[in-house]
């Protein structure tokens, strides 16, 4: 999981997301469930399993050094493959977009990965987010945003957790 530092920053990106976001998607499950396999010759891992978020796989993520984003997304859609790609640890990752549900737009995926994480706070988180609505995006529909005030109140709490259990 990321630090505590890196959870807040991604909390406050999708804070400021205008709607669904798959790269964001993407970015939340790497940074609370990915975990490095392999040794690549830059010294980074060769890629990523997805540990604890109900679909254990081998193919969560790969890591491509040494290419850019441009290059990676040309040769999947080439080979007719995944194209969604971040960057993290140094490198492009192409990530199982299977793997990845639709945590910026869908209720139902942001609580049944706080269920997971945070079975006890959860009613807690979505309190929070709804009565965060109005400091965060009041132009924004609370219903089309809900899952983003979720998401953001879960990265937050698994921050403060991380700080104080350091894992």
């Amino acid at each position: 999981m990321a630090n505590p530092e890196e959870l807040l920053r991604l909390a406050e990106k999708v804070e400021g997301a205008k709607g669904a976001d798959r790269d964001l998607d993407a970015e939340v499950m790497f940074d609370v469930f990915a975990r490095p396999v392999g040794k690549a010759p830059d010294g980074g891992p060769t890629g990523y399993v997805s540990i604890g978020s109900g679909s254990a796989s081998w193919a969560f993520g790969m890591r491509f050094p040494g290419k850019d984003r441009a290059w990676v997304k040309a040769a999947r859609k080439e080979a007719g493959g995944e194209t969604l790609v971040i960057d993290r640890d140094g490198a492009i990752v192409l990530m199982n977009s299977l793997r990845i549900p639709p945590l910026t737009s869908s209720l139902d995926a942001v609580t049944a990965h706080i269920r997971e994480k945070l079975p006890v706070r959860g009613e807690y988180l979505l309190l929070g987010a709804i009565e965060g609505r109005d400091r965060r995006a009041p132009e924004q529909n609370i219903w089309d945003a809900l899952p983003r005030f979720l998401l953001s109140a879960f990265l937050r709490s698994l921050a403060t957790q991380e700080k104080k259990h350091g894992g």
